[in-house]
């Protein structure tokens, strides 16, 4: 349902007594954690408006928070919008590896203009 690096279940695990019990591979505490560490990442995330900082908080999930930093201030320095995932924080890579990277830039994506349209029925998404 969710997956997370090792050092990730341990550290949220230890972060949230709800999720002290790890078990990264039971669908039920791998989704709990997910939304957990979502709204984790969208507190220390701020971005234009909710599209830009939900690519920028999932980009985190799937990359690492610190990706994100890096990548603002490299996009900030070429003259882009740093408050921007799309069209300009998405376009520069602060040193990930050419893979990591074009997965990280489709994972938001992805996402956001794909899977999202399959849940509306629940509520507006973030990105319209």
């Amino acid at each position: 349902m969710a997956q997370f690096m090792p050092a990730t279940s341990e550290w949220i695990a230890g972060l949230y007594p709800d999720l002290a019990e790890r078990a990264p591979f039971s669908p039920s505490w791998s989704i709990r954690a997910l939304v957990t560490y979502d709204q984790w990442l969208w507190a220390r995330v701020s971005a234009a408006d909710g599209c830009q900082r939900m690519a920028m908080v999932l980009s985190a999930y799937n990359g690492g928070l610190g990706w994100i930093a890096r990548d603002q201030r490299l996009a900030r320095a070429r003259g882009l919008d740093a408050a921007i995932w799309f069209g300009a924080v998405e376009t520069v890579n602060a040193g990930r590896s050419a893979a990591n990277w074009r997965e990280n830039r489709d994972y938001p994506r992805r996402i956001l203009y794909t899977h999202q349209a399959r849940y509306t029925a629940w509520g507006p998404g973030v990105c319209q």
